[in-house]
């Protein structure tokens, strides 16, 4: 999995190993290998393992997911090139990439296809491998609690190059040296990290409400048994169970600043009303969502050829049509594929939300219909509780549209979005979820019911 360079002389300097604990259970492994290199470059390799079981009724789902990150970084411990692997269950995407200016440039290759994308480089957050960005905790910028550093590293999320920027705060120097640190992302909620004289990470633990996960040293690999995931597990539900009413009220405390507003929900202070018919939210511009991206590949033939055969039709007739060929298409339900893009969800028939979501934003799309998917938390009853979600909104004859094609038949006023992705302006379907696992994290839904009768839905 060596970067394509010139041959480099280099070395082994030290190489680490971790295990993660989720309830106890062995869920996760991590390994750091640190290279010093000749040419006075270096060479960091770190590789992580997470394991899972996913619950939904009586079916659990195994998933298993692995990602090496590798990086050359000059003495500075800026980054020059990278390669990214990930594997989801087999599906497998890597990243090739490196640094031109102030651009990152990476060829991206999954289903058999390669895409070149380009992302800028922002100022104030210099861009570092994972070692360099612990290193960088022990410097001059963080001598006393509350100083803050920034960086940010190249990530792989949906299929997308990303930029992930991070924010260090000092809390504690122990007296053995050690730093405890604060760590801030878009991606996680807070999360502490204890790093040791030599910048090298000793324990890290992230707490996602449904999850805590405990990062900690080990002696060499382990082996996973892998830790349960309830579908209830990402919020809890206060209060009395919802209405299928036309509109329902929900209080959601301090996370009620991460819901935004759109034409299916209005945020008042902690209090969000969510309605079933959207009303008048009209896009700054359509044309974002008929465009193409690594998740809604609009240029296969097989898709097009396949969103064709549904016929020509009124867009809100051809919309409901693609909805139930995409329910009928994806006729396994899978819970192991984690992320699918539309190409993955098309060419397996297998998937769960996120699949059904995402071939249907393609299918829409490549049938000139404005398009998203939507990602949060919809109120199931048959698990009594909020279940994370992916959905759909299609901008038809003027007004967005309520879309599902996984779980339908519950009326919009039981969905709570938290994120969306066109693929123009979001990390994806995973980094649209990372967002709303981090506003949720320890949160509390409550129903709020009417003051007077209101219109249920049948």
């Amino acid at each position: 999995m060596a970067l394509p360079l010139l041959a480099v002389e280099e070395h082994l300097e030290r190489e680490l190993w971790y295990i993660g604990t989720i309830a106890d259970q062995k869920a996760a492994s991590m390994s750091v290998a640190l290279y010093v290199r000749d040419d006075g470059t270096r060479r960091t390799v770190a590789a992580t393992r997470i394991l899972l079981a996913r619950m939904l009724g009586t079916e659990t789902a195994r998933i298993e997911m692995s990602e090496t990150q590798e990086f050359v970084e000059d003495a500075t411990g800026a980054v020059q090139t990278f390669r990214i692997d990930q594997d989801q269950n087999g599906s497998v995407t890597s990243a090739l990439g490196r640094v031109e200016g102030q651009e990152l440039i990476a060829v991206i290759s999954r289903l058999g296809r390669t895409d070149e994308q380009r992302v800028p480089i922002p100022d104030g957050a210099p861009l570092l491998g994972i070692q360099a960005a612990q290193e960088l905790l022990l410097g001059g910028a963080l001598t006393k609690p509350g100083d803050e550093v920034a960086s940010s590293t190249p990530v792989l999320m949906s299929g997308k190059l990303a930029i992930m920027p991070s924010t260090a705060t000092l809390v504690e120097i122990k007296p053995d040296g050690n730093r405890l640190v604060l760590m801030k992302t878009m991606a996680l909620p807070p999360f502490r990290t204890l790093i040791d004289a030599q910048g090298d990470l000793v324990k890290m633990e992230i707490n996602l409400g449904f999850l805590n996960l405990i990062l900690a040293r080990a002696d060499g690999p382990t082996a996973l048994t892998g830790a349960e995931i309830q579908p209830t597990g990402l919020a809890k539900a206060a209060g009395p169970a919802p209405r299928r009413g036309a509109q329902n009220q929900f209080r959601l405390g301090a996370a009620a600043a991460s819901i935004p507003d759109d034409a299916f929900q209005t945020r008042d202070g902690e209090l969000i009303t969510v309605r079933s018919v959207g009303v008048e939210d009209a896009p700054a511009d359509p044309q974002v969502f008929l465009q193409a991206g690594p998740q809604f590949e609009l240029d296969d033939p097989d898709l097009r050829a396949w969103v064709a055969a549904a016929g020509d039709f009124p867009p809100a007739q051809l919309a409901e049509i693609l909805r139930l060929r995409v329910r009928t298409h994806l006729v396994t339900k899978n819970l192991t594929m984690a992320d699918g893009s539309a190409l993955e969800a098309f060419r397996e028939r297998t998937g769960d939300c996120t699949e059904h979501a995402n071939l249907l934003t393609a299918a829409l799309r490549i049938a000139g219909i404005p398009a998203r998917t939507e990602v949060g938390v919809v109120y199931a009853g048959d698990f009594g509780g909020w279940v994370g979600h992916a959905w759909n909104s299609a901008w038809i004859d003027g007004a967005w549209v309520h879309l599902d094609s996984a779980y339908p038949g519950i009326p919009r006023s039981l969905y709570l979005r938290f994120a969306s992705t066109s693929d123009a302006d979001t990390l994806g379907t995973a980094g649209a979820m990372s967002q709303a696992i981090v506003a949720l994290a320890e949160t509390a839904i409550e129903y709020v019911p009417p003051t007077e009768p209101v219109p249920t839905e049948k």
